[in-house]
C-alpha cells in the first residue's frame, strides 16, 4: 500500500507539473455530442439521437484534434474508450463493447452485447470495467482485462453513484447529490476492485 501511495504521489506531481508548465487551450471541432470519451483507442462520442461517432486519426493519438467524425453502426447513449476497445450503453441500458479496434481498423468491426443493465459504463486503459445502473448500484466486471475484455461476471460493489470513471488515477465517481468519491486500492489501474469509498472534499 505504501508503494502504491508513493507511485500515486509521483503521478499526481507529474500531472501537476504538466498542467503548470503547458498552456491549456480549447478548440471546438465541428459536431454536437452528448457523450464523449478519450483514450488509447482515440476519441469517440454519442449524439442526442444515440448515433455513435469515432474521430478519424485519433487512434493511439487522442491528443490530436483529428480530421473528421465517422459514423459507427449501432445506437448508444454513452461510450467510454479503453485500449483497443470501446464500451457503451444504449437507451435501454443494454451493455456493449466494440471488438476489432486496431491501428489498421481503428473503428472496429462489431458490437458485442454483455449481460446486465447499466446506465453508465467506464473502461480503464488496462481493461478494468466499472458501471452504475439506474438505481445507482455500482458494478465491477470480474476478470475484465486487456487479454479478456468481456470478463466473467458483474460483481455488486457497496455504495451508490450516478456516474463513474476508471483510469490510471483509480476509480472515481459522483452520487446523486454530486458528492465526489474515490475508491481506495484502485490507483495506478491495477484492475483491483479496491477496498472502500472515501468522500473527497472540494471547494468552488
Amino acid at each position: 500500500m505504501v508503494r502504491q501511495s508513493a507511485l500515486c504521489s509521483v503521478l499526481v506531481l507529474a500531472a501537476t507539473f504538466l498542467t503548470l508548465t503547458h498552456a491549456v487551450t480549447f478548440e471546438e471541432p465541428e459536431g454536437r455530442l452528448v457523450s464523449v470519451s478519450v483514450g488509447p483507442s482515440g476519441v469517440w462520442g454519442a449524439s442526442a439521437n444515440n448515433t455513435v461517432f469515432y474521430r478519424e486519426q485519433s487512434f493511439r493519438y487522442p491528443t490530436r484534434r483529428g480530421s473528421d467524425w465517422i459514423k459507427i453502426p449501432g445506437d448508444l447513449k454513452q461510450v467510454d474508450v479503453g485500449t483497443n476497445i470501446v464500451w457503451g450503453v444504449n437507451s435501454a441500458d443494454d451493455i456493449y463493447y466494440r471488438i476489432g479496434c486496431t491501428q489498421k481498423n481503428p473503428s472496429g468491426v462489431a458490437w458485442v452485447q454483455v449481460e446486465g443493465a447499466l446506465k453508465h459504463v467506464s473502461v480503464s486503459p488496462w481493461g478494468s470495467v466499472w458501471g452504475v445502473n439506474s438505481n445507482g448500484d455500482i458494478n465491477y466486471r470480474e476478470g475484465a482485462s486487456l487479454c479478456d475484455p468481456a470478463g466473467i461476471d458483474w460483481l455488486k460493489v457497496s455504495g451508490s453513484l450516478s456516474q463513474i470513471s476508471a483510469g490510471y488515477a483509480g476509480v472515481w465517481g459522483v452520487n446523486a447529490r454530486n458528492d465526489v468519491f474515490y475508491r481506495t486500492g484502485t490507483c495506478c489501474d491495477t484492475g483491483a476492485m479496491g477496498d472502500d469509498w472515501i468522500k473527497v472534499k472540494y471547494k468552488y
